[in-house]
């Protein structure tokens, strides 16, 4: 049996595992969630046909949304990238049924989870509850991989420690999980305002450098590739050309 035929199996093996997990086993029966007006979802899956590569699945907000692109460059003749970008709190109903659909594509090695800016009108209780299901509904459908929690990113003023008191959570979820955590906060914090697009957001030179600051990290948890990773697009994809 070839390299190449044994990675496919161990991931047909793998994903058979993963279907046998059921999001609601994890999911919280209850939330106090109110909805925001508008909620979005947006997610790639690059290199989708091939399962060989090693992946790295990402899992934010717009914050997620603004770096990926960033990400994928630094680690092109590494690695593919999936994506998931949303506005969903992980109190929210549906937040483990779209976290479900998401966790069955291609298996990945390396996963980074955020979720916290949506969540300053969430119970805090609830949150962190929700939030570390989330966790242990990953880490039961992806057994196999490397977890990271992520820190959300401070705003451009937070005179009121929302986003501290979500990080401390955050936190306080890392330790009784027993999961590493990359403190994208304490970077992006020491960042010139001046990156700062709006109340959230960095410009493009602050996505540059959270994507050169994640790139190392994630990197050292990637299995070795033979040669380097073609990045593959198609006519209807992103670009909207063939690359």
């Amino acid at each position: 049996m070839s390299k190449k035929t044994l990675l496919v199996s161990v991931a047909a093996a793998s994903a058979v595992a993963a279907a046998a997990v059921d999001y609601r086993d994890f999911q919280p029966e209850k939330s106090t969630r109110k909805s925001e007006s508008i909620e979005w979802n947006t997610s790639y899956i690059y290199n989708r046909r091939d399962l060989t590569t090693p992946r790295v699945l990402l899992i934010g907000d717009s914050i997620c949304n603004g770096y990926q692109s960033f990400l994928r460059e630094k680690l092109a003749k590494r690695a593919a990238i999936t994506f998931w970008a949303s506005s969903f709190c992980v109190t929210d109903p549906l937040y483990f049924r779209y976290l479900d659909i998401v966790l069955d594509g291609p298996k990945p090695q390396v996963v980074l989870f955020n979720n916290g800016l949506h969540s300053f009108t969430s119970d805090g209780d609830e949150w962190l509850y929700a939030y570390m299901q989330a966790a242990k509904f990953i880490r039961a459908k992806l057994p196999d991989a490397k977890l990271f929690l992520v820190t959300s990113t401070p705003l451009k003023s937070d005179a009121d420690g929302k986003v501290a008191r979500i990080n401390e959570m955050t936190l306080m979820a890392a330790e009784a999980l027993k999961l590493p955590v990359i403190d994208l906060y304490d970077f992006t914090d020491k960042l010139d305002r001046k990156l700062w697009s709006d109340a959230y957001h960095v410009n493009n030179q602050g996505k540059k450098k959270q994507a050169a600051f994640l790139a190392p990290l994630i990197a050292a948890e990637l299995p070795a590739v033979q040669g380097e990773v073609k990045q593959e697009s198609t006519a209807t994809g992103p670009s909207g050309s063939l690359k």
